[in-house]
């Protein structure tokens, strides 16, 4: 149907654009049938033949030129007009359009990708319309191509195994007993089109640097196979390395990365290490609580960073310092048994009352009382390394 009325379109603009000007003439419709009929049969007085022979004498006698310009001076009674091809559409591309959006979504692409006019969209839309199409003939791919492609490959390893052109490992099941485990594949088709090249780029490597996507996925929707990509990139980076070339930006700037990232923690464990008496210090000051999990490593690490702390949890008569805990809990992760839990547990929070003295390495005293936890004491901390 879209064709005939293509066609037919065509053929009326052309009809239109055919004749630039007529001669009109003002014959009674009589006198005009009469020299159109013609002369009788057998009669040699022509009414059509003696008009145009008077035409022709008329035009070829009445020629006026002016400045090389010739001035038409017509028969009596014609009438020159000009034509124009107006209205040439006639609604025509509404209709087209229209037309192809159906046959679009017959076939499951987008009205753009079809027609290929994309002067009426956005890059949003665009991009909406591609992934759209994009996943069909993902599916299409998959269900079809990718499964023709796969029995293909199957009945190729079959053949190599029969003959002993590829020695398979050693495996629990053979050829026949895993068919579709050893001819398992992934097949890579032609990669998607990028309508903003630096936008998509962007997207792959945040999807990528959060953990929400990989290498591989990212690489095949280009169509790039990513083993071939690393390892074109290792020949690449020795060559330009041997001739003497500086890395390519990318890999300046990651490296850099990865060296400040390396040195972060060093830096992070001198500063706390450093301002840990006055964090401890501000802790114990303060009415705290903390998870029951974290009780017993709060401690730990105090006593690991501090040499020495002692608390008394006067309720149960136990007195606990955190070498002592540190000792429990390394002969406990070792296979050994629970330490005692020398606190109580409130709505799902550890709960200690503490009185007694913080001796660090330094040799200074500071007194503490009320509640702490692991929770108050990285709260604080993070203030007092502000401060």
């Amino acid at each position: 149907m879209l064709d005939s009325l293509q066609a037919t379109q065509l053929q009326s603009a052309i009809v239109k654009a055919m004749y630039a000007a007529t001669i009109e003439s003002d014959l009674d419709t009589e006198k005009a049938f009469e020299y159109i009929a013609g002369a009788p049969q057998g009669q040699k007085d022509n009414p059509l033949i003696n008009i145009l022979d008077k035409f022709s004498t008329w035009y070829d006698t009445n020629s006026v030129t002016l400045g090389g310009v010739k001035i038409p001076h017509l028969f009596p009674g014609d009438d020159l007009k000009l034509q124009t091809a107006q209205d040439s559409d006639n609604g025509f591309s509404a209709l087209e359009q229209a037309l192809l959006r159906y046959i679009a979504a017959g076939l499951g692409v987008s009205y753009e990708q079809l027609s290929r006019d994309y002067s009426k969209v956005s890059y949003s839309s665009a991009r909406a319309s591609a992934n759209e199409s994009w996943r069909y003939f993902m599916g299409r791919r998959k269900f079809i191509a990718s499964r023709l492609a796969t029995q293909m490959f199957s009945c190729w390893l079959e053949e190599a195994l029969l003959r002993g052109i590829i020695r398979p490992p050693r495996a629990r099941f053979d050829f026949y007993q895993a068919r579709s485990a050893w001819s398992r594949a992934e097949w890579i088709g032609a990669g998607r089109m990028a309508i903003d090249g630096l936008k998509e780029v962007q997207e792959s490597v945040m999807r990528i640097e959060a953990g929400l996507s990989t290498y591989e996925k990212e690489l095949a929707l280009m169509g790039e196979d990513y083993q071939d990509i690393f390892r074109q990139q290792v020949r690449e980076s020795a060559e330009r390395e041997k001739a003497g070339l500086s890395r390519p930006v990318w890999i300046a700037q990651a490296y850099q990365q990865q060296i400040a990232e390396s040195r972060r923690p060093e830096r992070r464990q001198h500063h706390v290490r450093r301002n840990l008496s006055h964090i401890i210090a501000a802790a114990f000051n303060e009415p705290l609580l903390l998870e029951p999990a974290y009780a017993r490593v709060f401690f730990c690490a105090l006593g690991r960073e501090m040499g020495a702390a002692s608390l008394s949890v006067p309720q149960q008569q136990v007195q606990l310092d955190a070498p002592g805990m540190l000792a429990e809990t390394d002969e406990y992760m070792a296979g050994g048994k629970r330490p005692a839990r020398v606190y109580r547990v409130v709505n799902g929070i550890a709960v200690l009352p503490v009185t007694g003295t913080l001796v660090h390495r330094l040799g200074g005293m500071r007194p503490f009382s009320g509640m702490t936890g692991y929770d108050g004491h990285c709260r604080l901390s993070s203030a007092g390394n502000g401060g």
